[in-house]
């Protein structure tokens, strides 16, 4: 028999009524196929401890017209103020604040042992507050999209295997537009070991926007092929890239890299990292648009180890240890950070620290070696630099 649906798994969504998830349900070795734009996985509202082992969601056909709309779809209930969803009302609100705005969506989906995300338009489709939503060691073949996380969620994926598995054409749609990861704003996704990307993709993941990557973004863990056939390895901002705050604070969240610019008031240094890491692991911060001084003092939670602010080159890097949870005092110590070189003194308008180091790349005989900072301040106006020595 062919579907046009296939399993729709529908738990409670609303504060309200929190206390009707669909827990503790195994599917193994379920294969669904549907007609093309149909719906073989639909998870909606509240889900908890869910296993999808084996099976698949596809398309009956092999046409490459329209297939189904996705393998599986991960999200919040239709609203149910109106008819909802194919003619079908959602559950009454009558007794939530807000008619309509389902809040709840499914924790813990794990789908694993070779479950098939197959000839659909998007493969794993998940949109916020859907969270902990875990493939491991699924198949992603003749997609449109592989992978799409919306909303505030997040996705992990390891030990997959993607095959033909973005291309924009697969399902009727424009060539050159498919990914194997999207990710929209204030969504996660960490893209963790043993991922295998095969086969043509016009991309490997979607530009993110600088609102998405300062809330979450995408989390390297596992390597990333190094023989891609589509346009783009990696997007312009794949890391977290937080705006540092009046305060010289930071949000990092559980990324171990990001890039960072300096506050529009460029007196204002680098003071606290906020941080999901665990002590012992390591963040990696790059400057971008300007110099970024780290400033060493009792009212942040750094420790540059030298007793004085320390300054990051424009485009260099300082690595850090996390060393103690988060709590007040200091969490983070400065373990290195890139040596500065220019042809001149600057004169950038930038936050320079004193003792400030500058190699210069203009050698010859009787120019200066090197410039040192021996006034903090701002690089043209407040900052002083003098030659530190003489070449012969």
């Amino acid at each position: 028999m062919e579907l046009q649906k296939g399993i729709w798994s529908r738990g409670g969504y609303t504060q309200a009524n929190s206390k009707r998830p669909h827990q503790w349900i195994d599917f193994s070795d379920v294969q669904v196929e549907v007609q093309d734009g149909g719906e073989p996985w639909l998870f909606t509202g509240q889900h908890g401890q869910i296993s999808v082992r084996g099976g698949q969601g596809k398309s009956i056909s092999s046409s490459v017209v329209t297939r189904a709309l996705y393998s599986v779809k991960i999200a919040v209930d239709p609203a149910p103020s109106t008819t909802a969803y194919e003619g079908i009302n959602g559950e009454s609100t009558s007794d939530v604040s807000g008619v309509g705005n389902a809040s709840r969506a499914g924790h813990n989906i794990n789908f694993s042992d070779g479950f098939s995300f197959q000839g659909s338009q998007k493969g794993l489709w998940v949109d916020g507050p859907a969270r902990n939503i875990t493939s491991d060691g699924c198949w992603y073949e003749t997609l449109a999209q592989a992978v799409t996380m919306t909303g505030d969620g997040n996705i992990s994926l390891s030990n997959n295997r993607f095959a033909n598995a973005g291309i924009g054409a697969t399902a009727g749609g424009t060539p050159g537009t498919g990914y194997i990861v999207t990710l929209g704003s204030k969504g996660q996704i960490d893209w963790g070991q043993g991922n295998v990307v095969e086969g043509s993709y016009d991309h490997l993941i979607s530009d993110t926007s600088s609102g998405a990557n300062e809330c979450n973004g995408i989390n390297w863990r596992g390597y990333l092929r190094s023989d891609a056939t589509g346009l783009t390895i990696l997007p312009a901002l794949p890391q977290k890239s937080p705006a540092m705050d009046t305060n010289g604070k930071i949000d990092m969240g559980s990324h171990g890299f990001g890039t960072i610019a300096p506050n529009p008031d460029r007196s204002v240094r680098l003071s606290h990292i906020s941080s999901n890491l665990l002590p012992g692991q390591i963040l990696v911060l790059r400057a971008t648009t300007g110099p970024v001084t780290l400033k060493n003092s009792s009212g942040g939670n750094i420790i540059t180890g030298t007793g004085r602010d320390i300054t990051i080159p424009a485009g260099g890097i300082a690595t850090f240890m996390r060393i103690q949870p988060y709590v007040a005092g200091s969490e983070f110590l400065l373990q290195s950070v890139s040596v500065h070189s220019a042809s001149t003194v600057p004169t950038d308008g930038f936050y320079y620290t004193q003792g400030h180091i500058i190699e210069n790349i203009a050698v010859g005989a009787g120019v200066p070696d090197r410039w040192k900072c021996t006034t903090s301040g701002l690089a043209g106006t407040t900052a002083i630099f003098k030659a530190a020595a003489v070449l012969t």
